[in-house]
């Protein structure tokens, strides 16, 4: 079972998308998969658990009825209020033996996923945490992943949110290897330097050694870019996907509002080939034969 971490302290560069498709790709193939949700906004659980009712133009006739019979706030909440949802990722990194109660059933034949909730606060975990002095507060992802039946999982795949603390700690330590999504601006780069120092002080003061590849998402390929994704390239080649996810709203933001992962869309836009080549080119780095296709 390898653990697959996508982590950038920089907030909006495709964390999410990317840990939902590569998760959905390698199901396609097989694989039995484990996604993690550590970011309490809950976005990838409510795409694999289809949380709320479809947000599109085909439903704004029963959204506008909602409305109607109830009330604006009403109907919206309908559409994205959460399941719920008795024990999420927090309860998990406080008794982490409670890992496999905690995990659910997904909409898709081989993804669980273990959720998160608003109780996934860093706030509120780090106080739990602190008040339990018999365990490591940073290595209870990792002894979680211990109690998962052998051969259940061939891969966790973590989602992470941005800020640096106990959560993405704990997702760092239990990794195997930590995907770092890039956008080419000052913003997602600080990100990454952020993240690249976080694990190299974790690695000093913890005897561990971490992997690490980055993905360039949200590409416009103007000059500017060009410079800085061939800076990358030129000078950590062995730590740089070769695929590029181009930048393209309107197919990301549809499988959004209607709870779809974009790889299951069948739409054959330009950024879903590109991460249909993403996880075909983790694949080839994986040693795994098959091949994911956008009809």
């Amino acid at each position: 079972m390898k653990v697959i971490n996508i982590t950038n302290q920089k907030g909006g560069i495709g964390k999410g998308t990317i840990a939902t498709n590569l998760a959905y790709g390698l199901s396609v193939i097989g694989k039995n998969i484990l996604l993690i949700e550590g970011d309490e906004q809950g976005d990838s659980s409510s795409i694999v658990l289809k949380e709320g009712t479809i947000i599109s133009e085909k439903e704004i006739d029963n959204i506008e009825e909602e409305i109607k019979n109830s009330s604006f706030f009403n109907a919206l909440n309908k559409c994205l209020i959460p399941s719920q949802i008795k024990l999420d990722y927090g309860d998990v990194l406080c008794n982490p033996e409670k890992i496999n109660d905690a995990i659910i059933s997904t909409e898709y034949e081989r993804i669980d996923v273990l959720p998160a909730t608003i109780r996934s606060t860093e706030a509120s975990v780090a106080q739990r945490l602190m008040a339990d002095v018999t365990r490591s507060p940073i290595h209870r992802m990792k002894e979680a992943l211990t109690y998962i039946p052998e051969g259940k999982y061939d891969y966790v795949i973590i989602d992470n949110k941005p800020l640096q603390g106990y959560i993405v700690t704990n997702n760092l330590v239990a990794s195997n290897l930590n995907i770092i999504p890039v956008k080419v601006d000052r913003g997602s780069i600080k990100g990454f330097m952020a993240t690249i120092k976080n694990m190299l002080a974790l690695e000093k003061n913890n005897n561990l050694n971490f992997e690490f590849k980055v993905l360039f998402t949200m590409v416009n390929r103007n000059n500017s870019e060009k410079f800085i994704t061939e800076l990358f390239r030129t000078n950590i080649p062995d730590f740089v996907y070769e695929t590029e996810i181009n930048y393209q709203a309107k197919p990301l933001a549809n499988c959004s509002l209607e709870n779809k992962i974009l790889l299951e869309n069948n739409m054959n836009t330009k950024v879903e080939q590109r991460y249909q080549s993403f996880v075909d080119e983790f694949c080839r780095d994986e040693g795994i034969a098959g091949s994911i296709k956008v009809e």
